[in-house]
């Protein structure tokens, strides 16, 4: 009988460790899902960020005439103006 009652023991510390260590599992893939997600939403926020300085350019300079554009374009790309000119 004490046999039986350190067997049921062991298998209640058994049983607590396994849930234990799912739980430090399930805890560590939402950390995971979490960091992803964190990730995917900057990159997102960065892209749309371009888009819209990319829009946003081209509009600035579709609105005025190809001298103003050519000294923004060359302002704006400084190092490389020696080779447009």
């Amino acid at each position: 009988m004490d046999n039986k009652e350190t067997k049921s023991e062991e298998e209640k510390y058994s049983d607590l460790r396994n849930s234990l260590f799912m739980n430090t599992l399930d805890i560590e893939e939402k950390a995971y899902a979490q960091e992803i997600a964190f990730s995917t939403r900057y990159q997102l926020n960065i892209s749309i960020l371009f888009s819209v300085t990319l829009i946003s350019d081209a509009t600035f300079l579709s609105t005025f005439n190809y001298k103003v554009f050519k000294s923004y374009f060359l302002t704006a790309t400084l190092p490389f103006s020696i080779f447009l000119d």
